[in-house]
């Protein structure tokens, strides 16, 4: 047996069979059973042997990984294990990152992104010297240093794990050219002693702009970026009224003043505060804040979801695991004043069994998701052309899987941002998978990411 235990220790396993084979044999009592134990060892640590052999030259280190694992914990000693062993660490079958690209602003407040891979460690090389790239656990933090000058910086830095490698490209805005403090009127003189309502325009990198030192008669109304409005009460006095006050920013001032006329002619008075209050609602329906400048609502919808979650069985998918959904459906974005709308329509997606691109199944769709999505949305209008928005709410799906005849009801949450150009928008989101609506008061108990990425185009009408 002596000669068995050399064999099986070098890893020489088909030798180490003969041998306690032959020990087998010739040998009786308690010898024998040892010969036996022996014997089947080395069978199953030959059997792991070309198993892992044969998944190693496949490049699927994870299941070889495995099996050089098995046979070193029965013979730490051999020395190809070992190798094998540390090579499969070293490989990866698959890295996966959340974003492929980065825009910042000037400041370069940092993003994060995040990585799945199987391999021990993965590198980031090519960074340029104004990114600042932070690793941890699951996902990387990338901020850039602030643009100082005013044209725009790319770059890309690049991720490796094993022998897989991704491309990450990086945008930043240069900084905002510099605005000079000015506002459309410094001398406003009323026609009349009528109530009126006065918009000034403003020009500013101060958002924080403050006006200081009205009279009583004058009221501070609406303050935006770019414009606010004053309110001046009606002047019902015989004297006429005037008086200054101060528009301060970026640590200057700018001196307006102001006149209002007296009410020394009732009749022409009531007159010109009735044209004049007129022109000036006219003036303000005209400006209307963030409406909406386009009526095309309905779309037709193409999209494509990567499903992390197992709603069938209730628990998160692993790694390999993740299914890819192909979606379909018509959407409905009625659009309202303010900016404000809804996010809505009916979809059908199918989730594909392809879960990898190492996969050898033939591809099918095999489970189906009926849902109707219910998200209230907010958008910046800024053309008829082009406009951007955020939406979330909560969605109703029906997921079924027809082979096995199992349907469930997931109860989700989405949430994202968009945008459209001309009659095409596109939306990415993510969902959360908050229950299932059989289970209605156990709703929200117990959250877990349901898609962690959803992208859909949509042609407009």
């Amino acid at each position: 047996m002596n000669e068995g235990k050399i064999c099986f220790e070098k890893g020489d396993y088909a030798c180490a069979i003969n041998k306690y084979e032959d020990a087998f044999n010739s040998i009786t009592g308690r010898d024998k059973q040892i010969a036996e134990i022996n014997l089947s060892r080395a069978k199953l640590c030959l059997k792991w042997l070309n198993e892992a052999n044969s998944a190693f030259s496949q490049k699927n280190f994870s299941v070889a990984k495995e099996l050089y694992q098995n046979i070193l914990n029965e013979n730490p000693k051999d020395e190809f294990a070992q190798i094998r062993l540390e090579e499969c660490k070293k490989a990866s079958t698959y890295l996966r990152i959340s974003k492929n690209s980065l825009t910042f602003t000037s400041s370069g407040v940092a993003q994060t992104i995040n990585i799945q891979t199987d391999a021990t460690s993965y590198t980031i090389e090519n960074k340029p010297s104004w990114v600042v790239i932070t690793k941890n656990e699951g996902y990387i933090s990338v901020s850039c240093n602030v643009n100082q000058d005013e044209k725009n910086r790319s770059g890309s830095i690049i991720i490796k794990a094993g022998n897989q490698t991704n491309t990450i490209s990086i945008n930043q805005l240069g900084k905002s050219p510099e605005v000079v403090f000015s506002i459309s009127n410094q001398n406003i003189v009323l026609e009349s002693p009528a109530a009126e309502t006065v918009l000034i325009d403003i020009k500013t990198n101060d958002e924080n702009y403050q006006i200081t030192g009205l009279p009583y008669w004058i009221t501070f109304g609406k303050k935006y970026p770019t414009w606010f409005s004053l309110y001046f009460q009606e002047n019902k006095n015989t004297v006429s009224r005037k008086s200054a006050f101060k528009v301060v920013a970026e640590g200057k001032e700018i001196i307006v003043n102001a006149y209002q006329p007296s009410r020394d002619r009732i009749g022409n008075s009531s007159a010109n505060q009735n044209s004049t209050t007129y022109k000036k609602s006219q003036s303000l329906k005209t400006r209307c804040f963030n409406c909406p400048k386009t009526k095309d609502s309905w779309g037709i919808t193409l999209g494509h979801s990567n499903l992390i979650f197992d709603p069938l069985n209730q628990k998160p998918l692993q790694g390999i695991n993740y299914r890819n959904g192909f979606q379909f459906g018509l959407r409905f974005d009625p659009l309202f004043k303010g900016g404000f709308g809804l996010n809505t329509g009916v979809f059908l997606t199918g989730y594909s069994n392809i879960i990898s691109s190492n996969s050898s199944s033939n591809f099918e769709i095999d489970r189906l998701e009926f849902s109707i999505p219910l998200h209230l949305e907010y958008r910046l209008n800024f053309s008829k052309w082009f406009n951007i928005f955020a939406y979330a709410g909560p969605r109703f799906n029906s997921f079924s899987q027809p082979a096995n005849n199992q349907t469930v009801q997931p109860a989700t949450v989405d949430y994202g941002a968009g945008l459209r150009i001309n009659r095409i928008q596109f939306n990415f989101g993510k969902s959360l998978n908050v229950g299932d609506f059989r289970e209605f008061s156990n709703i929200g108990r117990k959250t877990s990411t349901y898609q962690n990425l959803l992208i859909t185009m949509s042609y407009m009408f």
